[in-house]
Parts: C-alpha cells; sequence; structure tokens
C-alpha cells in the first residue's frame, strides 16, 4: 500500500503564515507538510530540502519510498514519488529560477552559511502572489493553495462575477502599452514604472495593492506583449 508522504492533514502540527521559504510553498502545493527536512543554511541543508522536493535523487534508498523525517525518524514510508516529487520538483524549480534571474523578488534572500556569497533558493522567503501565479496557469494545486486562489480573487466589497484584479491590472496595462504617448521606454524600469500607473487606475476601482504586487500581476503578460512587439 502506498503511504502518501505527510500531509497537513496529518498529526504534524501546522501554523498557517502569509510568507514561506521557496521549499515550504513547493510542499505546500500539494498539501505536503513542509516540516520534514533540515532547514539549516548549509550545503548539507539544502541538499536535503532538495531531496524533500525531487530535484535531486535520495543515496541508497529504495525506488518509491522516502525517510519519515522528524515525524518518523528511522522509518521509511513507501510513497508514490513519481506523482508528487514531479509536482514539487517543477514548482520549484520554476522558483528557483525566477529569483536567480531577478525576474522575481523575493522578500528576504538567503545565502548559505558554509558557502559565503552562494544564495539558497530554497530557503529564499516569498509571500503569496508568485505561487498562487503559478497555481493559475499550471492548476494542479492542492487544498491549501486553492483556499488562497478563492480567498484572493474574492476580497472584501468585490462583488461574484466582478472582473479579477489581475485580469483588470493587465487590461488596463495593455491600453498603456498600446498607447505610444503613455507607453514607458523599454530597457531596465519599464515594469517598474508600468505597474506604479497600473496601480493608480486601480485604486479608481477601489482596490489597493502595492506596486510590487501589481507588478508581479502582470509581469509575465508584459513580457509576452513585449516578445510579440519587440519594436515597442
Amino acid at each position: 500500500m502506498i503511504r502518501r508522504e505527510f500531509t497537513i492533514s496529518d498529526s504534524l502540527q501546522f501554523a498557517a503564515r502569509d510568507e514561506y521559504s521557496v521549499f515550504e510553498w513547493a510542499r505546500l502545493y500539494i498539501d505536503l507538510h513542509p516540516a520534514v527536512a533540515s532547514m539549516d543554511r548549509t550545503v548539507a541543508g539544502q541538499e536535503d530540502r532538495l531531496r524533500y522536493l525531487g530535484v535531486i535523487p535520495w543515496p541508497q534508498m529504495t525506488p518509491g519510498s522516502i525517510p519519515g523525517g522528524p515525524g518518523a525518524p528511522g522509518r521509511d514510508w513507501a510513497v508514490d514519488t513519481a506523482a508528487h516529487y514531479g509536482i514539487t520538483s517543477a514548482v520549484y524549480q520554476e522558483l528557483a529560477e525566477d529569483i536567480q534571474t531577478g525576474r522575481l523578488e523575493s522578500k528576504r534572500r538567503v545565502y548559505l552559511d558554509d558557502r559565503p556569497g552562494e544564495l539558497d533558493p530554497t530557503l529564499c522567503v516569498l509571500d503569496a502572489e508568485p505561487i498562487l501565479d503559478i497555481a493559475e496557469r499550471r492548476g494542479d494545486g492542492g487544498e491549501i493553495i486553492q483556499k488562497l486562489l478563492i480567498a484572493r480573487e474574492v476580497r472584501p466589497g468585490q462583488k461574484a462575477g466582478a472582473q479579477k484584479p489581475k485580469e483588470l491590472a493587465w487590461e488596463i496595462a495593455l491600453a498603456i502599452l498600446e498607447d505610444e504617448a503613455r507607453r514607458p521606454p523599454r530597457g531596465h524600469g519599464r515594469l517598474t514604472t508600468l505597474a506604479g500607473t497600473v496601480n493608480v487606475e486601480l485604486t479608481k476601482h477601489g482596490l489597493q495593492y502595492k506596486n510590487d504586487s501589481v507588478r508581479k500581476m502582470i509581469e509575465s503578460s508584459v513580457r509576452e506583449w513585449e516578445r510579440k512587439h519587440p519594436h515597442k
């Protein structure tokens, strides 16, 4: 019988927060409990986290099994690693690549203690927006992520059936990009400037966001628009 790895419904206590490390978000994405790996800022700790995400293989392990972690030391569980780790690995690697390339700004950047200057994406801290953007696109987030998506879409004062904030933000941004007189010049700072202008318009619709949150809402669509319009 396949034992699904420790989940939020297991006996391990889980305290909800507004921000998590990339490692924790990638596991929470499919309702896997994050309290299973070392959180040390070391190379060994990073490798432990990457194994629990399926990014690197476990050494000397029976295929399809996984160590019990702090909740069950010395005990291995049979688990469908292909199904679960395929998702956590993909989600983690997307977030890590965006942080490392500068497409995504983490709330807190974390570096390894035993390799000074080397960024550890597994421990960089994010709020919910980047992971929810991934969930909207992939459509395979677990129960926790689905609840966060619903909470994001239905904000206080927002009428049922109203246009989603992200859709409205892009609609405003697109109108600005298509207007030569209003379009910020291509190059460094364009996205930030555009997000600030869009946020002013969102405020008129009764929506309150930080400029950085608006930037994250429109970033992927802006990049796609720029690829289609290389001379604008």
